[in-house]
């Protein structure tokens, strides 16, 4: 840009310098040839050469030509005619320097009044009012070359400031844009680097053909390498010959980058090989992007090592806790049965108590050892429930505010809780198994299992999808069927998945319904069109119940579809997921059941307080209510504010 103004000035330049020099010729024939003319015609050959060589000539050397020829130009006036002559010609020069200083209107205005002072003086000298203090009278009085100074002065003085607003103009332009877009690049740059650097997992970049071209501190912790030393390196490079499935890693990760460039993200997982020879596991997510024109792959990479490992020793603990159970249970037969013969025997022989006595008293201490080491395994048992249940911290990374009434009937529980984030969706489950204690528990191990399995590895969040996936798995695991005398042992469970960015919650029920309360004050009344919701209104909160299919997670006579309900949320609204364990204690002045209704009211009566409030508030109503009464049930309450 700034060299396409230069040459335009150089052009503008050359034509002036050619009118002038035609101007001077007439003058010649008049006044003679003299040595400053020389000068000019000198300084128009050079603007010639300049012009005609501009393509290999330096910017800084135009710019400097044109200075110079215009310092040339107005020293061969001031020693040819004198100051006041000179001025004539040359002072419309000041317009144009006055333009890198004043507005181009105050310029102008400048140069019309300069122009306007060179008529009266031209009228005033031509009729002979005012004389030349230079010997140059015959020239003062010629009323030719006062025109022709005019048409000089008119041409080269208004050429001059329009040229040199363009060029200020158009410099300040490009100059204003180009710090624009230096700005804009920078911001750009230094969130991209943040990003990039401060991210929890491995982000590696990857050229087109496999090469890592730069990666994050994460990546460098991962494979104990400096950023330098895995530059340039491979997938393959850092990584066991073959992979789990007994694929080479060389012929999988051609294949693997092949695949995000051609159809986009790619998800899978990876064995791979750090600096020192140990092996770890990931998670790694393969996309394509754009950077400066370039292609690259993007690698993010989570370590998965950990997880596999509590996967692996949780189903040894699973298949230990069986086995012992499995064992003490028939040690528990034998030793009953045992015990009702001897106690038949005393019965029959009398005579004989003091002799049985001290068999019996082995026996009972059996029996009691046998009972310790079965609470001990079913208090262990309680440890591995409670280590796989999810943790209280990590739902506050997901909704601003929760709280968790989790409390089981025995010391281990057929009700759970679960949630975990996939792919921006937060999901969140209260599920009640059948049964409670050490059956319950059973089935609340299949019931995570099964969830995570659906959720987390197959990136499923579909509520309606989940329940149809874990049913389906229920059956199949339990061997059910439809015959009249199949078990009926399944699970009851609500599910809702929240959109993490729209704020928009799809339910799904099996037999549970799910509560939502909201600030109608605030944010209206709930927009939901189905005729499954029941409504109830309290002051300023509002409590929409939207009801679950009549069907449990397992073999039953109605095996439908389950179906979703979508509700768009607000900032601040409350979603309750529960188990009927609350409902169903009995207790009270009476002795009866707490009740569906009274629940919603317990709700709605605390929803303008804080989760750690009605936490507080139904624990107390709860212990209340029940009393000296036994519990009846597990019982998990779930709340969530968005």
């Amino acid at each position: 840009m700034k060299i396409k103004v230069v040459d335009n000035v150089l052009l503008v330049f050359l034509v002036f310098a050619i009118i002038i020099q035609t101007l001077v010729v007439f003058r010649f024939l008049n006044y003679g040839f003299s040595e400053q003319d020389a000068v000019g015609f000198i300084l128009l050959l050079g603007v010639v050469i300049v012009y005609l060589s501009r393509k290999k000539t330096s910017l800084q050397f135009k710019v400097v030509f044109i200075y110079l020829a215009v310092l040339i130009a107005l020293i061969s006036g001031l020693s040819k005619v004198g100051i006041l002559a000179s001025a004539k010609i040359y002072v419309p020069i000041v317009p144009l320097i006055l333009s890198f200083v004043i507005p181009f209107k105050q310029a102008r205005l400048v140069l019309a009044s300069y122009f306007l002072v060179f008529v009266v003086f031209a009228f005033l000298f031509t009729q002979g009012y005012l004389d030349y203090s230079l010997a140059v009278q015959d020239y003062a009085i010629d009323l030719v070359s006062w025109s022709i100074d005019g048409a000089i002065i008119l041409v080269v003085s208004w050429g001059l400031l329009y040229m040199s607003h363009f060029f200020i103009s158009t410099l300040s332009e490009y100059y204003e844009k180009n710090a624009k877009q230096t700005i804009e690049l920078a911001d750009q740059e230094r969130r991209y680097r943040t990003l990039f650097e401060d991210a929890g997992d491995a982000i590696i970049l990857l050229r087109p053909d496999g090469r890592f071209f730069d990666c994050n501190y994460m990546a460098c912790e991962y494979f104990n390498m400096s950023r330098e030393e895995l530059k340039g390196m491979t997938p393959v490079q850092l990584s066991p010959e073959f992979q789990y499935d007994g694929e080479g890693s060389a012929e999988k990760s051609v294949h693997n980058i092949d695949l995000a460039l051609q159809e986009g993200a790619q998800r899978f997982e990876w064995r791979h090989k750090k600096s020192d020879g140990t092996c770890f596991d990931a998670s790694v997510s393969l996309n394509k992007i754009v950077v400066s024109g370039e292609v690259y792959i993007q690698a993010i990479l989570k370590d998965i090592t950990q997880q596999k490992e509590d996967e692996k020793e949780l189903d040894e603990y699973r298949s230990r806790l069986e086995k012992l159970v499995e064992e003490k249970t028939e040690d528990l037969a034998f030793a009953n049965e045992a015990l009702n013969n001897r106690n038949e025997e005393l019965f029959q022989l009398v005579e004989q108590v003091s002799e049985q006595r001290d068999e019996l008293e082995i026996q009972k201490n059996h029996i009691e050892m046998i009972h310790e080491q079965l609470t001990q395994s079913i208090d262990y048992a309680q440890r591995i429930q409670d280590s796989i249940l999810p943790n209280f911290d990590s739902l506050k990374l997901l909704v601003s505010d929760r709280f968790v009434f989790f409390l089981p009937k025995d010391i281990v529980s057929g009700d759970f809780y679960w949630w975990a984030s996939v792919e921006g969706s937060t999901v969140v489950a209260a599920v009640d198994c059948t049964g409670h204690g050490v059956p319950g528990a059973f089935m609340s191990m299949l019931g995570m299992s099964l969830l995570r399995e659906v959720v987390q590895k197959e990136y499923v969040t579909h509520p309606a999808v989940i329940l149809h996936r874990i049913r389906k798995e229920v059956i199949r695991t339990l061997n059910q069927c439809n015959s009249v005398n199949s078990d009926k042992d399944g699970m009851d469970m609500s599910v809702v998945s929240i959109d993490q960015k729209n704020k928009k919650m799809l339910y799904g029920g099996a037999n549970n319904p799910v509560y939502i309360v909201r600030n109608v004050k605030e944010n209206g009344l709930f927009d939901v069109n189905s005729p499954r919701q029941r409504r109830m209104l309290k002051g300023d909160f509002e409590l929409l119940e939207i009801k679950p299919d009549k069907m449990p997670v397992a073999i039953y006579e109605r095996m439908d579809r389950f179906e979703a309900v979508e509700v768009q949320l607000k900032q601040g609204d409350q979603v309750y997921l529960f188990s009927d364990g609350y409902a169903d204690q009995f207790g009270g002045a009476d002795g009866k059941k707490f009740k569906y209704q009274t629940f919603r009211e317990a709700i709605l009566g605390g929803a303008h307080k804080a989760m750690e409030e009605q936490y507080l508030e139904l624990w107390e109503t709860f212990l209340n209510w029940k009393g000296d009464e036994e519990q009846v049930d597990d019982v998990v309450v779930l709340g969530l504010k968005i």
